[in-house]
This record gives C-alpha cells, structure tokens and sequence, in this order.
C-alpha cells in the first residue's frame, strides 16, 4: 500500500529551496522535485527519516543531468536539510500519528471515552467521569439498561475494517468509505462478502477510483447467499448524534461505536439494534419473497 507524507503549506517558495537552487546552480523548480523526491524516499523506507535514493536514481526519474541532481543533492547537505543518506528534520515534521494504525488506535480510544462518558451522563446519580477501573468494569457489563436482553450484534470498528479494505485494494485514496459502512451494517460479513470482492478487483493500476465501485457487487453476493441467521442480532435503525432519540438509546444501555455517515442524508450518527423493528423487518422479507 502506498504511504503518506507531510508536506507542508509554503514548501515552493521555501528560502532554502531557493537557496539549494543558487548553490547548485539549477532551477529552483528542480530543487523542489529532488526534495520531494528525498521525502517519498524516506516514507517508502520507514526508518525514522532515512532515504535509500540516490542522486542517480532521482536523475533518472526526473529525466535532469545526474550531475545537476548530485550537485542539489550536496547543496541540501551544505545547508542542512539532509544528513547522510536521511532527511534532517524528519523526526520533528513527520509525526508517528500520521501513520494509520496509530491513527486508529488513537480514534478508537477517543471514540470509547465518548462513549463512556455519554452512557454515564445519562444514568442519574452516577458521576461523570468514573474512576478509570469502573469504567473499565462498566465497559464489560452488557446487562445493563431496559435492552439489555435483546440479542446484540457486535459493534463494528470502522477505522479497522476501512484498514484492512484499504490493503486488500492496494489504494488509500478511494474517498469516503460510507458505502461500505452501509454494507457492513446490513450485515454483510466483512471476512465473507467484502474483502473476497475487492482482492479480486483491486484498486491499484487505476482501474478503480472510489468505494462505490464495489457497493454492486458485494449486494449482488449478498443476495445470492442465503439469508444471515437470527443469532446476528435484531434489525438495525440509523440514529443521529445528538438527537433526542440518540440520548433515548444510549440511555437504554446501547453504548455507540465510531460515528458513521448516512449514505444519503451524509449526517452523523450510528446503527443502534432495533429489537422492535423484528416483526416488521420479517413482514418486509416475506413481501419481498413474495414478489419475487
């Protein structure tokens, strides 16, 4: 999968930019491209700002002189920007929480304060912000609230299932991942019915350039199959955060994931398990067999 790095706002008319062009002697365009250049190098090799091109290779790749590009490559050792065959500052600007997996640890933690904090707001006479062993204890109790009975799904980590996508279509650069959020939370299976179709189609080669892509095939696969079993839990309703019917459920003891968009309204908010749909979401099968 390809990697990111930062570039910051200012980078073509940087002063040391311009300076490594004089000293050079080259455009300062071309001194723009060689820093680039040194940047994907070092995020294509993960090694705390260590790049393994060489002033060949960027020559080659820029279709420019190999001794214009060696020459640039000395003026950013003469001023600093590099050291050795490693990009000087890259500790200070290329930050650890760029990466995805620490960005989805870091979601993922928020995401369950949040959560814990509105389920604890809403039960009268308990604090606020609980102890950090109660609420660890708190997360584990799934009996409490009127709902509790119900048969639940598991809630889903988006941020994980967007990762794994993501590396099964070779590309980060697929837009919003609504539509297989929506696929996910209509009980398709994300071992079973979506990575399985998007292994087989990747992204990488541009011939798919958005998550709609698959929205078609994965529905179609799911139709085909037989219906999910009843142990998957109830009927699921959108919510939106912050709304009356939001703070009902979370105080009914239905504790939220990620937040979620609607693929056709784009608000915020999450799948709650509806048990009281059950009746009517079986009604509707039924009538759709019958058409059928």
């Amino acid at each position: 999968m390809s990697r990111w790095y930062r570039a910051y706002a200012g980078t073509v008319k940087d002063d040391k930019l311009a300076e490594v062009a004089v000293i050079a002697a080259c455009s300062r365009s071309v001194a723009i491209a060689v820093w680039h250049a040194l940047l994907e190098s070092a995020a294509e090799t993960d090694a705390g700002g260590r790049f393994e091109t060489t002033p060949r290779r960027v020559a080659a790749a820029l279709c420019e002189p190999a001794g214009t590009i060696a020459a640039t490559f000395a003026a950013m050792a003469e001023i600093g920007m590099i050291a050795g065959d490693a990009v000087s500052a890259w500790k200070t600007r290329q930050y650890e929480s760029d990466k995805s997996t620490e960005r989805s640890r870091k979601h993922r933690e928020a995401k369950n304060r949040e959560a814990k904090r509105s389920g604890e707001a809403a039960l009268p006479g308990r604090c606020a912000t609980p102890p950090e062993s109660e609420a660890e204890s708190d997360s584990d109790d799934d009996s409490a609230g009127a709902a509790s009975s119900a048969p639940r799904a598991p809630d889903l980590d988006l941020i994980e299932a967007e990762r794994r996508c993501c590396e099964a279509a070779g590309s980060e650069r697929l837009g919003s991942f609504a539509p297989i959020a929506e696929l996910l939370h209509r009980q398709a299976d994300l071992e079973r019915d979506i990575l399985p179709v998007i292994r087989a189609r990747p992204a990488s080669g541009g011939r798919v350039s958005s998550w709609k892509f698959y929205g078609p095939i994965i529905t179609e696969a799911l139709q085909k199959r037989s219906p999910a079993p009843a142990s998957q839990g109830p009927p699921k309703v959108f919510v939106v955060k912050g709304t009356a019917e939001w703070r009902e459920r979370v105080a009914a003891g239905h504790k939220p994931g990620m937040t979620t968009q609607d693929p056709r309204t784009k608000a915020e908010g999450w799948y709650f398990p509806a048990p009281e749909r059950q009746g009517q979401a079986a009604k509707d099968m039924a009538e759709k067999d019958k058409a059928a």
